[in-house]
């Protein structure tokens, strides 16, 4: 409720103060003194995220994401920037992307990404493009072990409703209904 509608976030603060039992993955490189005191709210938990999206400034990224990682003296940990769950589906990321942006897809130039390497990848897949890096490939996978998700857990819990006594939702939705359209149209 703290952001405009449309918008999302907890701000970190708000999550480190329930951080107890929780992972965090900062998911690439940022300022050392914006990051220091997460990471000592997650004592044991905090991690530094490390991908590769096959273009430029990858090597960039890398070298930062290490440094961090190391002044903080917590793991790196290998993840990818997932976007689409399929590459062939690289075509509608660029349409979203350029309605985001007001603009045709002609016109989104490089607000696009420049391939279809956002996207979910296989644990082969994965394994192959950080053959080099097994030891944070390791911790990934260590990491990941630590975690329970099920989707069958995930229930949507509609809010209580606040019903004026004796009427059932579909009651009270025609009354208001009904006042709102004398009210919008009082000639009926």
């Amino acid at each position: 409720m703290t952001h405009p509608k449309g918008e999302a976030g907890v701000p970190w603060r708000k999550v480190a103060e329930h951080a107890s039992g929780l992972l965090a993955l900062l998911p690439g490189p940022a300022p050392l003194e914006a990051v220091a005191p997460l990471a000592e709210a997650f004592p044991g938990g905090f991690h530094v995220g490390l991908s590769r999206s096959l273009s430029a400034g990858d090597a960039a990224r890398e070298a930062r994401a290490e440094a961090l990682a190391r002044a903080l003296g917590v793991p790196l940990v290998v993840h990818n920037d997932v976007h689409t769950h399929h590459r062939d589906r690289q075509v509608l990321q660029d349409v979203l992307t350029s309605i985001r942006h007001g603009v045709t897809v002609d016109q989104a130039g490089t607000r696009l990404f420049p391939n279809a390497e956002r996207t979910l990848k296989s644990p082969g897949d994965m394994a192959r493009l950080f053959a080099d890096r097994p030891d944070a490939l390791a911790r990934t996978v260590e990491l990941a072990s630590r975690c329970e998700a099920s989707l069958d857990a995930l229930h949507y819990r509609f809010p209580e409703e606040d019903l004026p006594q004796g009427r059932t939702a579909d009651e009270h939705l025609r009354v208001l209904t009904e006042a709102g359209l004398r009210t919008r149209y009082p000639g009926g």
